[in-house]
């Protein structure tokens, strides 16, 4: 704060002060032969590297050592109560272990949010104070508490990507960063071994911020492998975009509007909840390279269609074939972000390391053979950044297709 009011005599006080206090904890705290802080518990290590204490090379050794105690030592659970438990994701996802993080986040045994979720005793609809509320009685025991909502942030700003630039004030400058470990797990999912309690690779996600500039919105679709179909969920109001390399789709096999169940890659079902909208989905889009398709609030694709369970959060997912498969093998990032006017923001798309990727925007190149192709309204700019192409835009809403070739 004393930087932002140009007191930069305080700013140097008390960068110092934070500098020395560091160091004298990382000093008195710190085991060299073990790689740990303190008793070696998960807290202990998650608010040392929350605090970014010791030094690049302690830091890794500490993070592996959080690691191996979450998956080895409790089977990908966490150990932490409400202090450690608010920052253990984000510092995961920090130091490279998204994988870890997403797996801690989505055990149903306890403790864990599933274990609140599917408990047969209480099934909770809230987070709850205490892991196990049901079981310990009365008390200081709430079953509507924040307590354990910490990790709601990296939710938003890791998966959801929403973020701002450090200088910004009030997502003037936003970030859009869909997360590339997870981009990349989606694509290449790793092969499950016995008794593994890691999560299926998460597919795709959305969200959305509001701040008194507006709101913003950000999902994102690993699509299927390139084999003949195009595929995509959304949720309601989310935009799918459908294409076929070098061919034209061919039918709709599936679409429906409702509660949807499976994914693109293991096979898409309709839910409870399901308005068939195949047929108009086929004629807005069979016969074309490309098209989009949303449905919200009494319309699909383009057309009339009633609601089906009216009151319930809705997804779209469809299905379609094309005539023939593309050529090369190529995997496909969907990103769909928008802002408020008066905003900017930087949409970072991940390249996972593959130099010749090619970005489009509502069907028009944005990155090829890795230059910027101008022209395409309200996008200014993008450039390569390690393992990204960043694309800087207006405000508005911008739909980007990331085509990323495959070993």
């Amino acid at each position: 704060m004393a930087s932002k009011l140009g007191k930069s005599d305080d700013a140097s006080k008390y960068s110092k002060m934070f500098a020395d206090t560091s160091q004298l904890f990382h000093s008195h705290w710190f085991n060299n032969a073990s790689n740990t802080y303190a008793d070696g518990g998960q807290t202990a290590q998650v608010l040392a590297l929350k605090l970014g204490l010791g030094t690049t090379a302690t830091r890794a050794a500490v993070a592996a050592h959080l690691v191996e105690d979450i998956v080895s030592g409790h089977a990908n659970h966490t150990t932490s109560g409400i202090i450690g438990w608010r920052f253990q994701p984000e510092v995961l996802s920090s130091m490279g272990y998204s994988d870890v993080a997403f797996a801690l986040m989505t055990q149903t045994t306890y403790p864990s949010f599933g274990f609140e979720i599917l408990n047969p005793q209480e099934p909770a609809t809230t987070i709850w104070e205490l892991w196990d509320s049901p079981s310990e009685g009365p008390g200081m025991n709430s079953r509507d508490h924040i307590m354990f909502g910490g990790p709601g942030i990296w939710l938003h700003s890791y998966v959801g990507g929403i973020t701002q630039t450090a200088d910004s004030i009030g997502f003037a400058h936003a970030v859009f960063t869909p997360p590339a470990q997870f981009v990349a797990t989606a694509m290449n999912p790793p092969t499950k071994v016995a008794n593994d309690t890691s999560s299926a690779p998460l597919q795709w996600a959305s969200a959305a911020r509001t701040v008194p500039l507006g709101t913003y919105t950000l999902s994102w679709a690993v699509l299927p492998k390139a084999s003949g179909a195009t595929c995509g969920m959304q949720a309601e109001g989310g935009t799918i975009t459908l294409g076929c390399q070098g061919s034209t789709i061919d039918s709709v096999s599936f679409a429906s509007y409702g509660t949807p169940t499976g994914s693109c890659d293991t096979g898409l079902k309709a839910g409870s909840c399901a308005a068939d909208v195949s047929a108009l989905v086929a004629k807005q889009c069979v016969g074309k390279a490309s098209c989009s398709v949303s449905c919200s609030q009494g319309s699909c694709a383009g057309a009339a269609v009633k609601d089906p369970c009216f009151g319930t959060a809705k997804h779209l997912a469809v299905q379609a074939t094309c005539k023939a498969s593309p050529a090369g093998a190529v995997r496909n990032l969907q990103v769909q972000c928008s802002l408020p006017h008066n905003a900017k923001a930087d949409t970072v798309l991940p390249t996972l390391g593959q130099a010749a990727v090619t970005i489009s925007e509502g069907g028009a190149t944005v990155w090829s053979g890795g230059k910027f192709t101008p022209g395409t309204d309200g996008i200014t700019g993008a450039v390569l950044r390690a393992d990204a192409v960043v694309v800087s835009h207006g405000s508005g809403a911008y739909n980007f297709d990331v085509a990323i070739p495959t070993a």
